[in-house]
């Protein structure tokens, strides 16, 4: 009986979600504005962050871009202005809370109070998980994970003043899934998703309710981080 009960549930909510889907598709939410707005965009140097970067731009945001590549970053700002959009380009270290505060005191003086966080920056060693050194899990789980605290704790007091901001968090369809040969990525991957849904639930609490996080969870996008995963993956030692 509780199984006849289980699938009738399980039935409904597929057939929930689907109209649900339909009716997005035909009558999709109103888009937000970003004009104006100030975002950061963390592994703004190239693939997705860069990506993004151009993207907020065009909409008519200013743009902070962070990244640890120097070079890299200043050509993607470069890009932003060349088109006529507002970017500055801010060497950070985000596994570093003191290079965190000193980008984040750089944006405010240089575009304002952050309205947008972009947790962007990633890593993807590809290695079996007794060839991973110590150091290499650490810094996995320091940048795809930890320094998403530096970063929301950094801008959520002026959003909590402000009641108003958005927390964006790029997860991977590894936050939900088990990978060979990505143990330290797939668990930044979680981590990184639960801290988000936790982040959400607390701004619930606080009755924060203009405070939105939105969570992607992708699974494979052409940028360098995936297309590069057959040099960087020994087929022989599977």
């Amino acid at each position: 009986m509780h199984v006849v009960l289980d699938i009738i549930v399980l039935l409904g909510k597929l057939i929930f979600f689907y109209f649900e889907a339909l009716f997005r598709k035909i009558v999709p939410p109103s888009k937000k504005s970003v004009r104006g707005k100030v975002v950061v965009i963390t592994g703004g140097a190239g693939g997705l962050g860069r990506c993004l970067a151009l993207k907020f731009a065009g909409l008519g945001a200013k743009v902070a871009v962070w990244d640890i590549n120097k070079s890299l970053n200043e050509n993607t700002a470069m890009n932003i202005s060349s088109l006529g959009g507002k970017a500055k380009a801010i060497v950070c270290d985000v596994t570093d809370r003191q290079s965190v505060r000193n980008a984040a005191s750089l944006t405010r003086s240089e575009l304002g109070e952050v309205d947008i966080i972009v947790n962007n920056a990633g890593i993807m060693p590809c290695r079996r998980l007794l060839d991973l050194s110590e150091e290499e899990i650490k810094r996995t789980i320091n940048i795809n994970t930890t320094s998403h605290f530096w970063t929301v704790r950094e801008f959520l007091p002026h959003m909590l003043a402000q009641n108003e901001g958005h927390i964006v968090t790029v997860a991977s369809m590894a936050s939900k899934a088990g990978i060979p040969l990505l143990t330290d990525y797939c668990a930044s991957k979680h981590g990184a998703y639960g801290f988000a849904e936790a982040v959400k639930a607390e701004m619930h609490m606080l009755g924060s309710k203009n405070i939105h996080n939105t969570t992607i969870c992708p699974m494979q996008i052409n940028t360098n981080l995936v297309t590069c995963l057959g040099d960087r993956i020994d087929y022989r030692n599977r």
